[in-house]
């Protein structure tokens, strides 16, 4: 097996202004505790989605001033953006990986809209750019829109299938869905998973054991407020270990993705 990827989504719900001096101390804690990359959408200094990329530049130059971490960005999150507003991220020069959602599904009340023509748009942006592709997948139908862009030559073969589960309105986190998800990925395939909302690590035990390449963690995703950055990495990486897999370096995370060293 790979050795574990680990990625760190560090923004979680936010009150009042973003602490951006406390955020790039907490990215390069969890570098140092075993993250490789770090998963961040383009926001104003209070959370919102925004086309300007001022406070994601402050925060990816901070941050690799001090450490080496691979940066990925996001073209995703629901706002009323557009699709070249939603792709901003890739414009920036420190961004190596961009996530790209297969398809649309509901979320909470509202609907996650992702187009195919914007699909293959985004898709053709992180080509040229050679980026890694982080395919955020919601659905089992996205598995199979995922390998039919990838045969068509428009995704790269070296994606990872990222499983997104425990969304609102969207494929629950339970360890049936996860083996039905992971059952449909083509065999020479790489996949990660995203749990949600999630409040144990369970299933993300499980998808460590069935052979993730990447497993996010972070704020973003943990609706427990005690749970530190921090605390969620140095469980990650204590549990990979037991399960017996190794975690990657920034240098072997880059490797594993395809990109340039």
């Amino acid at each position: 097996m790979d050795k574990i990827i680990i990625s760190l989504a560090p923004i979680g719900n936010i009150r009042g202004e973003l602490d951006i001096d406390g955020l790039v101390e907490e990215i390069v804690a969890c570098k140092r505790l075993g993250a490789s990359m770090v998963h961040l959408h383009v926001v104003d200094r209070f959370g919102r989605l925004t086309d300007n990329l001022e406070v994601f530049d402050s925060i990816t130059r901070r941050v690799k001033e001090v450490e080496d971490i691979i940066i990925e960005g996001s073209t995703g999150g629901l706002s009323d953006l557009d699709a070249r507003s939603r792709s901003i991220c890739l414009e920036h020069p420190l961004v190596e990986a961009s996530s790209l959602n297969m398809g649309s599904v509901n979320m909470g009340d509202d609907v996650y809209i992702n187009r195919m023509p914007d699909i293959r748009w985004w898709a053709e942006l992180i080509g040229k750019r050679k980026l890694s592709y982080q395919l955020e997948i919601f659905d089992l139908s996205m598995i199979y829109t995922a390998e039919r862009l990838i045969q068509e030559g428009l995704i790269s073969k070296d994606a990872i299938f990222n499983l997104c589960l425990g969304f609102d309105s969207a494929l629950p986190a339970t360890h049936d869905v996860l083996l039905t998800m992971v059952g449909s990925i083509p065999k020479t395939r790489r996949w990660g998973i995203i749990h949600h909302n999630f409040r144990d690590f369970r299933l993300i035990a499980t998808a460590i054991s069935l052979g993730a390449t990447i497993v996010r963690v972070g704020r973003e995703d943990c609706k427990e407020s005690e749970r530190s950055n921090m605390e969620l990495v140095e469980k990650i990486v204590r549990l990979a270990r037991e399960i017996g897999r190794d975690i990657a370096t920034v240098e072997e995370a880059r490797s594993i993705l395809g990109l340039r060293i």
